[in-house]
């Protein structure tokens, strides 16, 4: 049912309200995007318990995302997206906390999308 929280999902809920009270935005990311889409359905829960959230799609193309991610950073608490898509070029360092809702199958695209929230002299990690 649409109304069900599961196991997971409230896992990460509670995770992500731990972080937003201590000040920290969150990323999450979903490998999945495609034909087993959570994506929608992670915006629904989230928003639904008083989070700020928004997806980053592979609709915005890949050089109008670091603008896209700036006019939005200010007003969220989560960004969802597919590491693929951020895994190179962008400083995401606005999202200290990344998790891994879905795992990457790619250690390559793991280990680069696993570094977008920190960048060399940064003191919060």
């Amino acid at each position: 049912s649409g109304d069900t929280i599961y196991p997971k999902e409230q896992r990460l809920l509670e995770l992500i309200k731990t972080e937003k009270a201590a000040g920290r935005r969150v990323l999450v990311y979903c490998t999945h995007t495609k034909r087993r889409d959570v994506t929608q359905r992670l915006l629904s829960i989230f928003t639904s318990n008083g989070l700020s959230a928004e997806i980053l799609k592979q609709s915005i193309a890949s050089e109008k995302r670091e603008v896209w991610i700036q006019e939005h950073t200010g007003s969220l608490d989560v960004l969802i997206t597919n590491p693929k898509l951020v895994q190179t070029g962008l400083d995401l360092v606005q999202f200290p906390t990344i998790i891994f809702f879905e795992i990457e199958y790619s250690v390559y695209t793991l280990r680069q999308a696993s570094r977008r929230s920190w960048r060399i002299g940064q003191n919060e990690p």
